[in-house]
């Protein structure tokens, strides 16, 4: 049986997307990257509104980035491994058109490792499947 838009609309839309995703992945990439972009040049109140608060909430939280910055130092000493690890992997560019190779259906952007004691062992994967991975939901 066949969804019609009048059964339910949200259901249906959430379906046709889902399937619209699948069949043109370089498409959404493109869309996804762009949309902000996009946003901001059809938007320049936007961003003027932005730029002010953030200015603002610089000046009352001074401390703030350096904070973040120490807390960011102790993180990597603790996770050294982790560490090198992410940063070697980050050294090799995921491939063009690649898709996940949990799901097979979107196009991966991050990449996951099982084991951070080998660094070039990973696998890319779509942003929610590695969620589920990093949950425990999908096991690698």
């Amino acid at each position: 049986m066949v969804m019609l838009w009048k059964d339910n609309p949200k259901k249906y839309m959430r379906e046709y997307m889902r399937e619209y995703r699948k069949k043109n992945p370089e498409k959404m990439r493109e869309y996804e990257k762009g949309y902000m972009r996009e946003y901001k040049d059809k938007n320049p109140k936007f961003v003027e509104k932005q730029t002010k608060y953030k200015s603002k909430w610089k000046k009352n939280n001074p401390n703030f980035v350096e904070k973040q910055r120490e807390n960011m130092r102790k993180y990597h000493l603790n996770n050294l491994e982790k560490y090198k690890a992410h940063r070697i992997a980050q050294k090799i560019k995921i491939p063009k058109g690649q898709l996940c190779e949990v799901c097979k259906e979107m196009l991966a952007i991050e990449r996951h490792h099982k084991d951070y004691s080998k660094p070039l062992e990973f696998i890319f994967v779509c942003r929610r499947c590695h969620s589920k991975i990093s949950k425990g939901v999908i096991k690698w």
